[in-house]
């Protein structure tokens, strides 16, 4: 205790504490008053009033020094924030797929350019709308595919992923197949916060699928072609060489012209079975449109089994694709069969309408009927042939028929297909 060395004399000293909050942070010293041996008691109370407003500049110049460094550190976090939603930006609107952000009403909050950019749309015609009133949304090729989004987004919105195709129409009505998807975000207490809908452009694979299915068809027809080649027409002919054979051996004028017929017909067939082989029309439209073929074919039949056939058209006919024409003539030719092996029926109309949409084939019998649920098993390969027929070229067959009360078959196929 006492004064280091060499420090200077001192006469008087007053010494009090500075305080922060009660914390003595300080000293303030005074020595040495002058014109006075000792300091008064008003010198000790202006020095602590002059101790207090220190402690009162300390405490300020910390809150300064915290606010300094509150405000570098927001600032710091702020430049991260822009940089961390430029670097999303950039991966965000550069991604090939379609990318966006939804509320969990459908409200579309952000997309990407991708999206964007496919119908040379802006953010400001789709944010804030529900994703179904889009101008995507109106491209979409289907039916009720806004109904199907809604309750895609309402699944979502309970927790679960939802995944489905949607073929949306370009700009030049070309098909852009999306493998389209909407993701539930989570929170960290497990609810969902937002929806992420998703689409990613299949149109490629999607295409080369049917190219490849398209391939195995044909190499099952070649097959299948060999097949009616190597076996069915070559009974065929040998069969028809046989009943000309027992034609010339008869005796009497009339059975031998009747087995002739037979043979004539066996030969049509056989020119009939070469012709789908080769891809060609059928026999009844070589050189003339679908509705003489339908005619000549409704025109053989009448008569048989005591049926009366006739043939209506309506609209001004058309050519059609090979494969189309040939179809409905098919399907004509197995449903008059079907009314003559099946139905009993006494009156049949075959009706060929032509208009804008498409071509629309229907035929109706006044025949027994039939329960159209019990007949899609086996052991109905005529029902089964007329709707496959259909499918194949994109058209729509409805059969309707009630037991008692005939049978009215219609195949729909539209225009461009």
């Amino acid at each position: 205790v006492g004064f280091p060395p060499n420090h200077p004399p001192m006469t008087s000293l007053l010494g009090v504490p500075i305080r922060l909050h009660e914390q003595v942070v300080g000293d303030l010293y005074l020595a040495d008053k002058l014109g006075a041996t000792e300091f008064s008691e008003d010198d000790r109370h202006f020095v602590e009033l002059l101790a207090a407003h220190a402690g009162v500049a300390i405490e300020n110049a910390r809150l300064y020094t915290r606010e300094q460094d509150a405000r570098y550190a927001l600032q710091r976090a702020l430049e991260s924030l822009r940089e961390n939603e430029r670097r999303f930006r950039a991966i965000f609107d550069q991604s090939f797929q379609f990318l966006g952000l939804m509320s969990l009403d459908g409200t579309l909050l952000e997309a990407n350019q991708t999206a964007l950019h496919l119908f040379g749309l802006s953010l400001a015609d789709v944010v804030g709308r529900p994703l179904w009133e889009t101008y995507w949304w109106s491209r979409v090729d289907g039916d009720n595919a806004q109904e199907r989004l809604k309750a895609a987004i309402a699944e979502a919105a309970q927790g679960k992923f939802v995944r489905y195709e949607v073929d949306f129409l370009n700009p030049d009505d070309s098909v852009l197949t999306l493998d389209f998807s909407i993701k539930p975000i989570l929170d960290d207490g497990g609810q969902v916060v937002q929806l992420v809908p998703e689409g990613r452009d299949i149109t490629a694979s999607k295409t080369l699928a049917r190219a490849h299915d398209e391939l195995a068809l044909l190499h099952e027809r070649e097959r299948i072609s060999r097949d009616l080649h190597d076996g069915i027409i070559q009974d065929l002919y040998g069969g028809t060489l046989q009943l000309e054979d027992i034609a010339e051996d008869l005796p009497d004028q009339a059975p031998r012209e009747r087995l002739l017929r037979v043979a004539d017909h066996f030969s049509a067939v056989i020119t009939d079975v070469r012709t789908y082989i080769q891809g060609l029309r059928a026999r009844q439209l070589e050189g003339r449109l679908l509705s003489d073929g339908i005619a000549t074919l409704v025109h053989d039949l009448d008569g048989r089994n005591d049926l009366t056939a006739t043939f209506v058209l309506e609209g001004e006919p058309v050519r059609l694709p090979d494969l189309h024409a040939n179809t409905l003539l098919q399907l004509t030719r197995e449903a008059l069969s079907n009314v003559i092996q099946h139905a009993c029926a006494t009156r049949a109309e075959v009706r060929l309408a032509y208009h804008s949409q498409g071509v629309t084939l229907t035929l109706a019998d006044n025949g027994q009927g039939f329960d159209p649920a019990s007949s899609q098993g086996e052991g109905h390969h005529g029902l089964r042939n007329l709707r496959s027929r259909t499918q194949d070229i994109a058209g729509q067959l409805t059969i309707q028929s009630t037991l008692g009360d005939g049978t009215v078959i219609q195949a729909f196929i539209p225009t461009g297909h």
